[in-house]
């Protein structure tokens, strides 16, 4: 699904770093350098869209002591699973918040090498560009795979919205150092979910996207992706993987 490049070549330099020096000095050097990239793009993703019949690449992952259980499902234009399948790796590296691209990428990058079909979407259970460095998982993964990607969290990680305007329109857009980086939105109920840009998807396109992914207050790639590892993590011994 993709192939050995510079940029997977540093994400797994700076884990080594980190676990030989515990610094985080190339991880910020590559959130800052690629988040720029993105930025200077957005405008120009604005003119993504999902074609008549995709195939949407849904990620989720949970963890157990020292062990990441990765998940991805493959949705059609129906919304219906077509595949899935899941990788038990080590972590690398630990939970350091703004940082969750160098935790659990390196279980989705097994997992991606199962993948042989072209996805239209990637969906990731965490932020884009709505991100302290403008750098989140969706970004980072979008990257490493070259795969159009988006953001879905539950909850903001910063950034400012109307919520009167949430309430009216069933959307708003977030702010972050005056900059609009993303949406919150009711698909439904009273909780929001909070969507951003990834990799070569615009800002304005986002909304549709959701509306068109979505049954219940979670999109169904990443919704289907969660009830998939949760039963892989409650039907396998962890202890006997390795």
């Amino acid at each position: 699904m993709y192939k050995k490049s510079i940029k997977i070549k540093l994400f797994y330099n700076a884990i080594q770093e980190y676990n030989k020096t515990k610094s985080l000095n190339l991880a910020l050097k590559i959130q800052n350098r690629y988040s720029k990239i993105i930025l200077q793009n957005l405008p120009k993703w604005n003119h993504f869209s999902l074609p008549e019949n995709f195939l949407i690449g849904g990620i989720d992952l949970t963890f157990v002591k020292d062990l990441a259980i990765g998940g991805i499902v493959l949705l059609n234009e129906k919304l219906e699973i077509i595949d899935k399948k899941y990788k038990i790796t080590r972590v690398r590296f630990p939970y350091i918040s703004g940082f969750l691209s160098f935790r659990e990428l390196d279980c989705i990058l097994s997992l991606i090498k199962e993948i042989h079909k072209p996805l239209d979407l990637l969906c990731f259970d965490g932020h884009g560009v709505l991100h302290p460095r403008f750098f989140g998982i969706a970004s980072h993964g979008g990257l490493l795979f070259d795969i159009p990607s988006i953001g879905i969290a539950k909850k903001k990680l910063v950034g400012n919205y109307d919520k009167k305007e949430l309430n009216q329109n069933r959307k708003a857009l977030v702010y972050y150092k005056n900059k609009a980086l993303g949406w919150t939105i009711l698909t439904s109920g009273k909780n929001p979910i909070f969507v951003s840009s990834g990799w070569k998807v615009g800002l304005t396109v986002l909304p549709q996207i959701i509306k068109r992914i979505s049954k219940y207050r979670i999109p169904e790639p990443t919704r289907l992706a969660h009830l998939y590892i949760k039963e892989i993590r409650k039907n396998i011994n962890v202890n006997e993987v390795f």
